[in-house]
């Protein structure tokens, strides 16, 4: 008799052993998914602080603007207050991708900021 009780130890040991690896896995599996997302809102972020960037970088050198992709928006807006400079005109550069939306203000030439305020 002693004999079938330490089998039944063992098969109750062997199930629980299962359970706490399932349990194990389904936590890991969790983690990955949430840390891709999050990889892609970080990357998100990125592409708008580079794109809201290199708008006002293209802003200040009088170029024309590029053409977003279809997930991209670019807003610029005049700032009010700061300091005056002549000839120049605060700005502020807004642009979202993937829903991930970064601010940027600079100092650009008045007639760049005249032209994108009429697009």
């Amino acid at each position: 008799m002693r004999h079938r009780s330490c089998r039944g130890f063992i098969i109750l040991d062997a199930v629980m052993s299962i359970a706490i690896l399932g349990i194990t896995l389904l936590v890991l599996v969790v983690s990955l998914r949430q840390e891709s997302v999050a990889m892609g809102r970080l990357s998100a972020s990125r592409q708008a602080a580079r794109l809201a960037e290199s708008v006002l970088c293209e802003l200040e050198a009088g170029l024309p603007l590029p053409l977003p992709e279809p997930d991209v928006q670019i807003l610029i807006h005049p700032v009010e207050g700061g300091a005056q400079v002549s000839g120049s005109r605060w700005v502020r550069v807004s642009a979202t991708v993937g829903g991930q939306t970064r601010d940027l203000i600079g100092l650009v030439p008045m007639a760049a900021a005249r032209s994108e305020e009429s697009r």
